[in-house]
């Protein structure tokens, strides 16, 4: 029994990445208690109030999923949200310096021997709060003197033995 211990505990561990669900924030709104209600599910089955159509399309999110492959995106929305990006022994490149941010934008990155690579505007500015285990986050960024603070693009996830590595032009 002990050779099939490790073997089932990392496609367990692999199951989990490519089963979990994936998260889809609405604007700045999270999973708080705020003015929306106490529990999480009011805030969800009341929104948007009807009177007040969606500010965003389809166009504003990413999904991007990579397996033994690769994936090529280029964004020129000028609204965009955020979105999830997956790599299993695959790559992405996303290219978002057309686009444009209006706040916060969360990326969440899950990688499995793989690996991204993201451009983005000069001005905007970029926290990174990806776990990596075995692999790397590199931000070959050349710093503007000026970043708007009004332009987060927040970066979360996973990244197991791959890489990430962040570019402006």
């Amino acid at each position: 029994m002990h050779r099939f211990i490790w073997p089932a505990v990392l496609i367990g561990v692999g199951l989990i990445f490519i089963l979990r669900p994936h998260h889809r924030h609405i604007g700045d709104r999270r999973w708080d208690n705020g003015p929306w209600g106490d529990r999480k599910w009011d805030r969800w089955r009341n929104y948007p109030p009807a009177s007040e159509p969606p500010k965003y399309t389809a166009e504003d999110w990413l999904d991007s999923t990579a397996i033994f492959s690769g994936v090529h995106k280029k964004f020129v929305t000028k609204n965009f949200k955020g979105g999830d990006v997956t790599n299993i022994m695959g790559g992405t490149e996303l290219d978002l310096s057309q686009a444009d941010i209006n706040g916060v934008a969360v990326l969440d990155v899950t990688q499995i021997m793989g690996g991204s690579k993201i451009i983005v505007p000069a001005h905007w500015e970029v926290r990174s709060e990806v776990t990596a285990v075995f692999a790397g986050f590199e931000d070959k960024r050349q710093q503007p003197s000026v970043t708007n603070p009004d332009k987060l693009l927040i970066l979360k996830g996973t990244s197991i033995f791959g890489g990430i590595e962040l570019r402006n032009f």
